[in-house]
């Protein structure tokens, strides 16, 4: 837990005590962190845009793609963990 002035950096949420009495809560900065991590983890950047996240293609099986082997597994469960903990958080009604 990291705090300065009326800013707190709490379990990867950014919260900010605004002087109207308001509060913000944000994960930008932990969302920056673990977009940063994953790419440094598949050794390749993330630079691909879509103009939607639910792409025709999204649903479509390739049969003759190959599994991802328990490394690679183990990493799309980490991250897609990470991402669902940070949209709980800072948008809890999606």
């Amino acid at each position: 837990m990291a705090q300065k002035g009326n800013e707190l950096d709490f379990l990867g949420m950014e919260i900010n005590l605004r002087d109207d009495g308001k509060v913000n809560v944000g994960t930008v900065k932990f969302l920056q962190k673990t977009v940063q991590e994953l790419e440094e983890e598949i050794g390749s950047p993330l630079t691909k845009t879509y103009s939607t996240p639910a792409g025709q293609w999204l649903f479509k099986v390739d049969k003759k793609e190959t599994s991802l082997n328990e490394e690679q597994s183990d990493i799309f469960r980490k991250y897609v963990a990470k991402m669902l903990w940070a949209t709980k958080r800072s948008r809890p009604r999606l």
